[in-house]
C-alpha cells in the first residue's frame, strides 16, 4: 500500500493502541488486586479488632468472676466457720395436737418452767443417742410451740384439765422465760394458720447448714405427710429429721422412714377427750298415789311408780304417769325417675343465722365433717375434719346444701339412702351454666320422680296429679317443658326460652344429623369397571352402643345416585374385595355371635347390582383375633390374609383368673401371613417367624407375595428397628428378605419387578413428609448389591398420600399439592386435579380404554359422597348419604383462600376462612368482622382443605359453629403436609418455634382483612392442635399485635414435651419434635467440654425445650394476666397423649385461681368412639364459644 508523504503505516498505530490497551488492562487488574487485598486486609483487621475486644471483654468478665468467686469463697468459709461454731437443733411442735401433760399445765408458771427443763433434757438425750460421736452439749436448742392459745385454753377448761383460762398463758410465759430459745407462737384461730407457719419453718430450716437436726412434732395430722414425703427421698436431709410422736401418730406417719421419738414425761400420750364427763341429773319424779289407810305423808320414792299402802302390807307402787312410747319412724327411701336414675330431694332454704354459726365454728375449730354432722357417723378413721358435738337441725341444713354441691362418685347410680352428696344438676336441661356446671354430664336426667326405693329393697310407684293455675301458660315441646307464669313473664324470659328452644331443636338437631351421617370408606371397582362396592361408617368411626357398625353398598358406575345397601348396617361389614372374575364379593364381618366379638372372611355370589347370594364364612366364624388385611390371588384360587393367632385356652384361663402379668418382650402376639384355598377351605400359615406381618401384595402372576414385617408387634417397633420387606414363594413357602426400610413403609404394592411403597423423604426422620419408593424384587435378597430401595416420585414440593394399581399394573398416586388433590400415574400423567379432598379412591380402565377414578369427595358444605370421574372430566355422583342434611340446612358457608407470610418471613402460608351464609349469619352485620373460632389441625403432618368429614375430633364442630353464625379460621402451619419435604421438616426440633407463631400470623391476616373480629377470638385444636392451643393460652397477646384470644379449647393436647416423650405410646417419634430424649443424654455436655461450656450447653438446652412446653410458660403468663378462660377436653384412657398432660395444666389453673373447666371422658382413647361423649364434647364446645365470644 502507498503511504502519503508525512504519514506512516497504520499498523504501527494499531500495535501501539494494542499496547496501550494491554497496559490499561494490566493497570486495572493491578488496581483491582490491590483494592481486593486492601479490602480483605481491612476485613481481617476488623476481625482482629473484634476478636481483641471480645478477648478483652472476656478477660474482664473472667477476672470479675474470679474475683467474685474468691470473695464468695471467703464469705462461704466465714459463714461455714460461723455455722460450725454455733450449731443448733430446731424443734417445731403443733401445740394443738401435742398437749403438755395436765399436771404440768395445771401448775401454771411453775409447770411451764418444769416443762421447759424436761423438754430440753429429753431432746439432749435423744441427740446423744443418734449423734453418739458428737458433743451435742454445745448445740443450741430452739423450740417453737405453734398453737391457737385461746382455743386450746378453752378446750382444756372444757374438759376440766385447767381451772382458769389464765393457767395456759402463765404456763407459756414461764416456758419461754426458763429457756430463752423456747417460745409459744400463738397463730390464732384457723388450722391453716398453724399449718402455714409449720410448713414454712420446716422449709427454711431443712436447708440451713447451721441447723444440724430437726424434731418435727405435728405427727397427729396426716396433712403434713405430703410435706415430709420429698425429704424422705432426699438423702442429704432425711437423716436430720426426727418425728416426735405424742398422741398416737396417724397411719401415714408410721410408713415414713424417719426416726421417731417419744417424750412421755413432757407430753400427753392420748388426745384430749371430746367433752367433760358429768354425772347425769336425777330423774324427775312422776306423779304417784298413796293408799288412804297408810296414815303417812311420806313421799313415794323418786321414780316412775306410785305406792299403795295397806295397814299390814308393804307399799305397792302403781304407775299413773302417761306411758311415753317412741313413735315409729317412717322407713327411709330415695326417689328414682323413669330411667331409674336417682333424684335428689329438694332442700329448704337455709337460715342466715345458722349459716353464720357454721362459719364461725369452722373458723374457730376447723372445717366440719359433713358425714358426721349430717348422718351421725363417719367411716374415715383418719378424718381430718372436725367432729365434736353435732350441730343442730338448722346448721345441718347448711351442711346439706354444702354437701349437695359435691359430686357423689356413683352419681345417679347411687342407692345409699344416707348419701349426703349431689347426684345430678337440680336444673337439668334448663341449667344456664351448661359448660361450667360441675354436674354438666347429668343435664339429660329427667327430673320427674317416678319411684320411691325404700332401704329395705321394696319400691313404690309415684302418681302425679299436676294442676296449673289459670294465670300460667304451659309451653311444651318434645324435648323441653317450661311453665311460665304470665304475671311474671318478661321479654328477657321469652328470649331465653326461645334461645333454648332454638338450640335444642336446631342446634341439637343439626348435631344429631351430622353424627348420623354415613361416611364412605373402602372403595373397590369391579374387574369389568361397571360397578363399585364401598363401605360406610359413622362420623369419626363412633359406635352405636358397643357395636361399631359398617355397611356394604354397591353402585352402577354409569348411573347417578344408584348406590344401594347390601347389608343392614347392624354389623361391622368391611373391607370388600372383588374376586378377579367379578362374580364373587368377599368381606370381613362380625355377623356370627355378639357384635364386635368375632371376625371372619365371608364370600357371596354377586351378579349385577341386584342379585346377591347368601354369604358363607371362609374362615372360622368364632375367631376373636382381628384380621387386618386380605386379598385375592390374581387367579382367584387363593386368599392371603394377615391375622394374629387365637389365644390358647391356657392364656384365656389365666386372663380370666387375672393371672395375666405383662412381661416386656415375652408372649408377643405376632401377626402371621395365612393362605386360604377358596375351593377346599384349607388354611395354611406361609410365614410364622418371630416377626409381625403388616402389609402385603401379590405378584402379577400370583406365584409370590411381598410383605412387610416388624421385629415385634409393638407400635414403636418399626421406628426403632425398621420395617423389613420380604418375598415368600407360594409354592415352596421359602422367604427371602429384600431390604430394611428405617421407620416405616406403607401401601406396599407389587407392580412389574418392583415393590412400591410410601416412606419418609428422609427415611431416618419421620417428620420429613412422604414420597413414593421402590425396591427391586427380581430374585434378589437384601445382601445383593442392587437390592437397595430408592425414592422414585414426589416429596420435594408435594406429598404422596396413597397408591392404587390400575389395569396393566400401572401405579396411580394420590398427591397433596398445596390445597389441591392430584391423581397421577408414576409416569407423571395427570388423571385428576381437584380443590376438594378426595380421601378414599380406586382406579380402573373402562371399556373404552378411558381411566375411571372412583373416590369420596366433599367440601365444607357437602358431606362426602362417592363420585365416578373419568379422565375427560365427566363426573357422576353415585351416592346421596348427605342429601337429607343438605336439604335441611343448605350451604353453611362460603370460603376464602388466604395467603400470608409467616412472622419470620421465611414461608407463605395457605389458610382458609369460612364465612357463614346469610341464613346463618346473625351475630354480625353483613361485611362486619365476625366472632371467630381459630381451629388448629392436629398432626402436625396434616393440612386443612375443603372437606366436610375430617377424622380430627374438633372439626365436627365446624358446621355447628357456622350455623351459630361464627366465622372459622383454618390455619395450615409449618410442619404440615401438601408442601413437600422442607415445609414438613419444620417440625423436627421445631415444636413451639413455628406452629404457634404461624397460627398468630394467620389470625392477624384474617383480622387485617376485616374477616375476624379482634375482640372476639377463640382458639381450639385436638392433639397437636390441642398443644398449639395450650401455647396460645400462655403466649396470649405476647405478639404485640393488639388482640388476644378470649378463650382456648385444648383437646387431648400436650403441656410438657419431656413428659410426653416418656409417657406416650409413640415416645420415640415424639422425641423428634424436641430433638432430645432423656435416656440419650441429648443436649448434655460432651467429653472435653470445659465447665463453662457444660453449664452453657445445659442451660441452653433446658431453655429451648421449656420455651416450647406450655406448662413452663404458665407462671409468667398468669402473673401478667394473659391466660384466658380454658375448656380442657381429654380421653381418660388416652395412650397417645396421656391425660396427665391435662392434669398438669389443670393443677396450674386451679392453683392460680383462674377460670377453667376440665372434662375427662372415661374409656376414650385419643379419638373418641362413644356417641354420648362426642355429643357432650361438641355441645360444650358450642356453649363455651357462645359464652366467650357470642
Amino acid at each position: 500500500m502507498n503511504v502519503p508523504p508525512g504519514f506512516t503505516d497504520g499498523s504501527a498505530y494499531w500495535a501501539r493502541l494494542a499496547a496501550f490497551r494491554q497496559a490499561d488492562r494490566e493497570r486495572e487488574e493491578m488496581v483491582t488486586e490491590l483494592v481486593t487485598k486492601y479490602t480483605h486486609l481491612m476485613e481481617q483487621f476488623q476481625q482482629k479488632c473484634d476478636d481483641l475486644e471480645n478477648e478483652v471483654a472476656s478477660r474482664r468478665m473472667w477476672h470479675k468472676r474470679a474475683t467474685e468467686a474468691a470473695n464468695n469463697l471467703t464469705d462461704l468459709k466465714y459463714v461455714t466457720r460461723l455455722q460450725e461454731a454455733h450449731p443448733m437443733v430446731f424443734a417445731i411442735i403443733d401445740g394443738d395436737g401435742a398437749i403438755f401433760r395436765e399436771e404440768l399445765i395445771s401448775q401454771g408458771g411453775a409447770g411451764g418452767s418444769q416443762a421447759a427443763h424436761l423438754l430440753q433434757t429429753a431432746i439432749k438425750k435423744h441427740l446423744k443417742e443418734i449423734y453418739a460421736d458428737t458433743n451435742v452439749e454445745t448445740w443450741n436448742i430452739v423450740v417453737q410451740i405453734v398453737l391457737n392459745q385461746d382455743g386450746l385454753s378453752n378446750k382444756l377448761q372444757s374438759v376440766n384439765l385447767v381451772d382458769k383460762q389464765d393457767d395456759l398463758a402463765n404456763f407459756a410465759r414461764a416456758f419461754g422465760r426458763t429457756q430463752p430459745l423456747f417460745c409459744f407462737v400463738d397463730v390464732g384461730s384457723g388450722k391453716e394458720q398453724a399449718d402455714h407457719k409449720i410448713r414454712e419453718m420446716l422449709r427454711v430450716m431443712i436447708r440451713n447448714a447451721q441447723c444440724r437436726h430437726i424434731i418435727f412434732g405435728p405427727c397427729h395430722d396426716n396433712g403434713y405427710i405430703p410435706v415430709l414425703k420429698p425429704y424422705e427421698l432426699d438423702s442429704d436431709v432425711s437423716s436430720k429429721i426426727t418425728l416426735l410422736e405424742t398422741t398416737p401418730a396417724g397411719p401415714g406417719f408410721r410408713q415414713l422412714r424417719f426416726p421417731r421419738a417419744e417424750f412421755p414425761e413432757v407430753f400427753r400420750s392420748q388426745p384430749l377427750p371430746e367433752r367433760a364427763i358429768v354425772a347425769p341429773p336425777p330423774p324427775t319424779p312422776s306423779p304417784t298415789i298413796l293408799s288412804k289407810g297408810s296414815g303417812s305423808d311420806k313421799r313415794s320414792p323418786a321414780g316412775s311408780y306410785a305406792v299403795v299402802r295397806g295397814s299390814n302390807s308393804e307399799a305397792k307402787v302403781i304407775n299413773i304417769a302417761p306411758t311415753k312410747t317412741r313413735p315409729k319412724l317412717p322407713p327411709k327411701f330415695l326417689v328414682l325417675n323413669v330411667d331409674r336414675e336417682r333424684l335428689d330431694e329438694p332442700l329448704m332454704r337455709t337460715d342466715p343465722s345458722a349459716l353464720k354459726r357454721v362459719t364461725e365454728r369452722s373458723t374457730a375449730e376447723g372445717r366440719l365433717c359433713n358425714n358426721f354432722h349430717i348422718t351421725g357417723t363417719c367411716k374415715d378413721e383418719d378424718c381430718a375434719y372436725v367432729h365434736g358435738p353435732r350441730v343442730g337441725a338448722s346448721e345441718q341444713l347448711v351442711l346439706k346444701h354444702k354437701s349437695r354441691g359435691l359430686r357423689c362418685y356413683k352419681m345417679t347410680g347411687c342407692r345409699d339412702v344416707e348419701c349426703p352428696y349431689g347426684h345430678h344438676c337440680r336444673y337439668g336441661r334448663n341449667c344456664d351454666n351448661q359448660h361450667k356446671c360441675r354436674f354438666a354430664d347429668t343435664h339429660h336426667v329427667k327430673l320427674t320422680p317416678a319411684v320411691r326405693a325404700y332401704e329395705d329393697g321394696t319400691e313404690e310407684q309415684i302418681n302425679h296429679y299436676r294442676k296449673h293455675k289459670h294465670n300460667s301458660t304451659t309451653v311444651q315441646h318434645t324435648k323441653f317443658h317450661c311453665i311460665i307464669p304470665v304475671s311474671f313473664s318478661s321479654l328477657l324470659g321469652l328470649l331465653f326460652v326461645f334461645n333454648v328452644f332454638w338450640w335444642r331443636n336446631t342446634g341439637m338437631g343439626l348435631l344429631e344429623k351430622v353424627l348420623d351421617l354415613q361416611i364412605p370408606r373402602d372403595i373397590r371397582i369391579s374387574p369389568d369397571a361397571t360397578r363399585v362396592v364401598y363401605t360406610t361408617s359413622l362420623k369419626q368411626y363412633h359406635r352405636v352402643g358397643d357395636n361399631l357398625p359398617s355397611t356394604l353398598w354397591i353402585a352402577q358406575l354409569d348411573t347417578a345416585k344408584s348406590a344401594r345397601a347390601l347389608t343392614d348396617g347392624t354389623r361391622n361389614d368391611r373391607m370388600p374385595r372383588w374376586s378377579p372374575d367379578g362374580k364373587h364379593l368377599a368381606c370381613l364381618s362380625d355377623r356370627a355371635g355378639d357384635p364386635g366379638k368375632t371376625t371372619a372372611i365371608y364370600l357371596q355370589e354377586i351378579s349385577g347390582v341386584d342379585k346377591v347370594g347368601e354369604p358363607r364364612a371362609l374362615t372360622p366364624d368364632t375367631n376373636e383375633q382381628r384380621i387386618s388385611n386380605f386379598e385375592f390371588s390374581p387367579d382367584g384360587k387363593f386368599i392371603a390374609y394377615v391375622k394374629t393367632p387365637e389365644r390358647s385356652p391356657e392364656d384365656k384361663a389365666k386372663k380370666k383368673a387375672k393371672d395375666d402379668a405383662v412381661i416386656w418382650g415375652e408372649d408377643w402376639q405376632y401377626a402371621r401371613l395365612y393362605l386360604l384355598d377358596v375351593v377346599t377351605g384349607e388354611i395354611d400359615t406361609i410365614f410364622e417367624h418371630e416377626a409381625s406381618v403388616g402389609d402385603f401384595s401379590w405378584s402379577d402372576d400370583g406365584s409370590e407375595i411381598a410383605f412387610t414385617t416388624t421385629r415385634t408387634p409393638h407400635a414403636e417397633s418399626g421406628w426403632l428397628h425398621g420395617v423389613t420387606i420380604s418375598v415368600v414363594s407360594v409354592a415352596t413357602r421359602q422367604a427371602r428378605e429384600i431390604c430394611c426400610v428405617p421407620r416405616a413403609a406403607w401401601s406396599l404394592t407389587w407392580s412389574g419387578s418392583k415393590a412400591y411403597f410410601l416412606g419418609f423423604n428422609d427415611p431416618q426422620c419421620s417428620l420429613t413428609g412422604l414420597a413414593v419408593y421402590a425396591a427391586d424384587l427380581a430374585g434378589r435378597d437384601r445382601h445383593a448389591a442392587a437390592a437397595a430401595f430408592e425414592r422414585v416420585a414426589h416429596g420435594d414440593t408435594d406429598c404422596a398420600q396413597g397408591l392404587a394399581r390400575a389395569c396393566g399394573g400401572e401405579l396411580l398416586v394420590r398427591v397433596e399439592r398445596g390445597l389441591e388433590d392430584h391423581f397421577r400415574f408414576l409416569s407423571g400423567r395427570l388423571v385428576l386435579g381437584t380443590n376438594r379432598v378426595t380421601s378414599k379412591f380406586d382406579v380402573a380402565r373402562g371399556g373404552g380404554g378411558e381411566d375411571v377414578l372412583v373416590g369420596s369427595q366433599g367440601d365444607f358444605n357437602a358431606p362426602m359422597e362417592v363420585f365416578a370421574i373419568t379422565a375427560s372430566g365427566a363426573r357422576t355422583q353415585l351416592s346421596d348419604h348427605g342429601g337429607e342434611l343438605r336439604a335441611a340446612y343448605g350451604d353453611f358457608c362460603t370460603w376464602t383462600h388466604l395467603q400470608c407470610s409467616t412472622l419470620d418471613g421465611k414461608e407463605v402460608l395457605d389458610n382458609i376462612f369460612l364465612t357463614p351464609t346469610a341464613r346463618h349469619r346473625h351475630r354480625s352485620k353483613e361485611g362486619a368482622p365476625l366472632p371467630t373460632m381459630v381451629l388448629v389441625h392436629g398432626g402436625p403432618y396434616a393440612r386443612v382443605a375443603p372437606a366436610f368429614d375430617v377424622l380430627d375430633t374438633s372439626f365436627s364442630a365446624v358446621p355447628l359453629l357456622l350455623a351459630e353464625g361464627f366465622g372459622v379460621l383454618l390455619p395450615n402451619y409449618r410442619g404440615g403436609s401438601g408442601r413437600g419435604r422442607r415445609f414438613a421438616s419444620y417440625s423436627y426440633g421445631g415444636a413451639g418455634l413455628y406452629d404457634e407463631p404461624d397460627v398468630v400470623a394467620a389470625t392477624q391476616d384474617a383480622v387485617r382483612r376485616g374477616l375476624a373480629d379482634p375482640r372476639r377470638l377463640v382458639a381450639m385444636g385436638w392433639s397437636q392442635g390441642g398443644y398449639v392451643s395450650y401455647l396460645a393460652a400462655v403466649r396470649n397477646g405476647r405478639h404485640g399485635l393488639g388482640w388476644r384470644f378470649r378463650g382456648v379449647i385444648p383437646g387431648a393436647g400436650i403441656t410438657d414435651l419431656d413428659a410426653m416423650v416418656l409417657t406416650s405410646d409413640i415416645g420415640y417419634e415424639q422425641a423428634e419434635f424436641i430433638r432430645r430424649a432423656a435416656w440419650r443424654g441429648d443436649g448434655l455436655p460432651q467429653d472435653g467440654d470445659g465447665e463453662e461450656e457444660c453449664l452453657r450447653r445445659a442451660l441452653e438446652e433446658e431453655r429451648r425445650v421449656r420455651r416450647a412446653s406450655p406448662l413452663w410458660g404458665f407462671k409468667r403468663a398468669a402473673e401478667e394476666g394473659r391466660i384466658p378462660a380454658v375448656l380442657m377436653l381429654h380421653g381418660g384412657a388416652d395412650t397417645r397423649v396421656p391425660v396427665s398432660q391435662a392434669w398438669g395444666f389443670r393443677r396450674a389453673m386451679e392453683e392460680a385461681g383462674l377460670p377453667f373447666e376440665m372434662v375427662t371422658y372415661p374409656r376414650e382413647d385419643h379419638w373418641f368412639k362413644e356417641r354420648k361423649h362426642i355429643e357432650d364434647m361438641l355441645t360444650r364446645v358450642v356453649g363455651f364459644v357462645k359464652k366467650d365470644i357470642g
